[in-house]
């Protein structure tokens, strides 16, 4: 009977054949039916403004993966907009990269759960598709390239604030720093990128200049990673996932 009368108020039916006969429980047959009204508000709001908020980072995602591959990889990227006559596209790319990562910084931080939430793609996701910004960024950075590297640096900046600011919010752990980019690797990412046409300036300069890029965002990286189960972009892609990738087309091939 209790369970009835619980029922039919909580859900605001209000059928009066079951009603309480004194203060006390009339005091809480008025805070379920207030409690009632505010469960319907939230199903018929809030899950379609979460739903929004987890949609909209979902495009910039996906238009990422058609720039830098799928597995993402900042050097996908640099391959297919790294050639001087793709300055200009790759730093529109970039800056629409930046106004990504803002926004994925306002929906994530308003609604924190949206950090846990799968994309609907396989081998996609919003820490991935950071990283490789990340990555990509720095390496422009080092690589002093006019245009697109002006640009990378507010993009940095950005993409930088946005994972420290998510690692805070979802406290995450600290992780130790593993090496992602080895310095025996370091030459043979220099040839991949060279064979792109972004040739990174000789020397120890660069890559103490890219390693303490590096330093600047890995260590929120790698504890948003370990702490959501996802793994990181390599810097340096596989024979297996660059064979299928055309380099020598850029988006201007295509109008």
């Amino acid at each position: 009977m209790f369970f009835y009368l619980s029922g039919t108020t909580f859900f605001t039916l209000g059928l009066g054949d079951v009603v309480p006969l004194n203060a006390l429980g009339r005091a809480l047959v008025v805070t379920e039916v207030g409690t009632g009204i505010i469960f319907l508000a939230m199903i018929i709001g809030y899950l379609p403004l979460l739903e929004q908020a987890y949609a909209q980072p979902e495009v910039g995602i996906q238009l990422l993966e058609s720039r830098a591959g799928s597995p993402k990889s900042a050097v996908h990227l640099l391959r297919r907009f790294g050639r001087p006559e793709s300055a200009e596209v790759l730093a529109a790319v970039l800056q629409e990269a930046e106004r990504w990562a803002a926004e994925l910084s306002q929906s994530h931080i308003a609604h924190p759960v949206l950090a846990y939430y799968r994309s609907q793609h396989l081998g996609q996701s919003w820490l991935l598709s950071l990283t490789t910004l990340l990555d990509g960024c720095a390496l422009l950075i080092v690589s002093r390239k006019g245009v697109p590297s002006r640009q990378a640096r507010a993009t940095f900046r950005m993409a930088v604030r946005v994972a420290a600011d998510l690692a805070g919010i979802l406290s995450c752990p600290y992780c130790e720093a593993t090496e992602r980019l080895s310095p025996e690797d370091f030459p043979r990412l220099r040839a991949a990128l060279e064979s792109s046409g972004l040739v990174l300036p000789g020397g120890t300069e660069t890559e103490a200049g890219l390693k303490k890029l590096r330093e600047c965002y890995e260590p929120y990286v790698l504890a948003l990673s370990a702490w959501l189960l996802v793994p990181l972009p390599a810097w340096i892609p596989t024979v297996e996932e660059n064979k299928d990738e055309p380099d020598f087309l850029t988006f201007a091939d295509f109008g």
